[in-house]
């Protein structure tokens, strides 16, 4: 047991929470640098618009990803899947606002001495995905059942669009000075400092490493995703993908919020992303070796929903447009069987000549038989001669 502790805490999945990170910007201006990438300090403001409190970069930077998560489910994956635009609308308002709701709760709950008069302080920062994820899975879940969806193909049509969310909300930490690692001399060290030209504190750029993983997992993704054998297969690689990135990425980190066990504290972000990656893995391997499931081809609404019953309302209109439609087609049949009636004459005159051409074949064998006849005439005549000498002798 203690050798299993000691490697817990050589990997870094045991830490001591008490340790604080080495920089904090407060919410004022400060330097970033990145020079083993060739790029020297320069000033970032965590206020993008200096009105009432602020209109800061990191709301407007998770509302941009949450746009261009929404627009790619339903300018995309959703349409493509069958998922009409009001019933999308309809998740949004609901997911989005409890998402990010669970997401805050999430933090502040295990945050260890967190100051609970500030939890609505988002702008702050202080959003954990995994309570946003798990807030957002149960929302969808609980209006898809309203709504007589598929729900896992609806999660699969989903789970790419957060990875987007994801990879551009974390450059909101940037922005904070926020969410960075321990410190290193590797050549994507990041500088942090309160002045230009002042003492810098070189960390890894965790927040770059999660939303270069999130960008490469949204690619892969989308190249294997019309290949996928089961509804909840894309759910399942994203979970998977995620949770695997995050449990080696957080290991770098030193704001990592603690799972207190006995008398040590674990990364509870690393714990959850390797249980996800197992559990994801397991059951993707399970499922992948089945044949196709024919569901897929089913409707993405369940029988009784509500929108097939609009769409059965609308058929009735539907068709009294397809009757108008033939209505107009009706001259142009008209048409054109006056045409094959002003033709058919032109054929009988052809069959005409045809019948007349008939009998005059046996007209024309007739002189040969006449011919024939006179020739077998003076045959006739000699014999009767030659009977008549009999006779007489």
């Amino acid at each position: 047991m203690s050798a299993l502790i000691e490697f817990l805490q050589k990997i870094g999945l045991i830490f001591d929470p008490s340790v604080r990170q080495p920089f904090s910007s407060n919410g004022e201006p400060f330097f970033i640098s990145f020079e083993g990438l060739g790029i020297g300090q320069f000033k970032v403001n965590p206020v993008a618009i200096p009105i009432f409190n602020g209109i800061r970069w990191y709301g407007i930077i998770i509302t941009i990803g949450i746009v261009l998560a929404f627009l790619y489910v339903a300018k995309w994956r959703a349409k493509d899947a069958g998922y009409h635009f009001d019933d999308l609308l309809d998740f949004v308002l609901f997911v989005v606002p409890i998402g990010v709701l669970g997401a805050r709760l999430f933090y502040v709950f295990t945050s260890d001495g967190y100051d609970w008069s500030n939890w609505y302080r988002i702008w702050d920062g202080g959003l954990a995905i995994y309570g946003g994820i798990i807030a957002g899975v149960l929302t969808l879940v609980a209006v898809g059942k309203y709504k007589k969806v598929r729900i896992f193909r609806l999660m699969d049509c989903t789970a790419p669009a957060v990875m987007i969310a994801q990879a551009l909300g974390r450059w909101g930490n940037f922005f904070n000075g926020e969410a960075y690692g321990a410190e290193t001399t590797s050549f994507l060290r990041m500088g942090l400092s309160d002045t230009l030209g002042g003492a810098q504190v070189y960390v890894h750029p965790t927040f770059l490493y999660e939303s270069l993983w999130n960008l490469i997992g949204f690619a892969l993704i989308n190249i294997f995703y019309k290949k996928k054998k089961f509804d909840g297969q894309i759910t399942l690689e994203y979970i998977g993908w995620y949770g695997l990135g995050r449990f080696f990425i957080e290991l770098l980190r030193q704001d990592s919020l603690p799972l207190k066990i006995g008398s040590y504290n674990l990364r509870i972000s690393c714990v959850i992303g390797l249980l996800c990656f197992l559990v994801c893995l397991t059951l993707f391997i399970i499922f992948i070796v089945k044949p196709r499931n024919p569901a897929l081809d089913l409707s993405c609404y369940y029988p009784g929903a509500k929108r097939l019953q609009l769409i059965a309302a609308k058929a009735p209109a539907a068709g009294g447009e397809a009757a108008a439609e033939n209505a107009g087609e009706a001259p142009a049949e008209e048409e054109r069987a006056a045409e094959e009636t002003e033709s058919e004459p032109a054929e009988e005159e052809r069959a005409a000549e045809e019948t007349e051409s008939a009998p005059g074949e046996p007209a024309e064998e007739a002189p040969e038989e006449a011919e024939e006849a006179p020739e077998e005439a003076p045959e006739e005549v000699e014999e009767s001669k030659e009977t008549e000498e009999t006779d007489a002798r």
